[in-house]
């Protein structure tokens, strides 16, 4: 297993280190702080390839988010990864799982959930 194979399924299991979710300029990519220091964004297409963006720059989630489609062309200051070169289930399967996890961040789930679950009056 690849060491970012290994890194998705950390970050799965550790999900209360994701933090400060943001959508980017087309709503479509999601930004986010991983142990309140890592910056990363991951989007998923409509293929259902999943894409998954480092940030090692002094950029801040935020402006990064901000940027439209066509001021990301010149921009090489992130380590890129995806599914199409990752090649196994298993990639797929993390990287699909950590998409839901940011996803319902977003949205903040959590909360929802615990709400209905402690409504359980039924």
């Amino acid at each position: 297993m690849s060491k970012i194979v290994k890194a998705i399924n950390a970050m799965v299991s550790n999900a209360n280190l994701i933090s400060s979710v943001i959508s980017g300029y087309e709503g479509v990519e999601l930004f986010f702080l991983y142990d309140q220091k890592h910056k990363w964004s991951i989007i998923k297409n409509q293929k259902n390839e999943y894409y998954l963006h480092y940030y090692p720059g002094n950029q801040k989630l935020k402006e990064l988010a901000g940027w439209p489609d066509e001021a990301w062309h010149d921009f090489s200051q992130m380590v890129s990864y995806n599914t199409n070169e990752l090649g196994t289930k298993e990639a797929h399967d993390s990287l699909s799982e950590l998409y839901t996890i940011v996803q319902e961040k977003l949205f903040g789930m959590e909360s929802v959930l615990d709400e209905i679950i402690g409504d359980d009056t039924f």
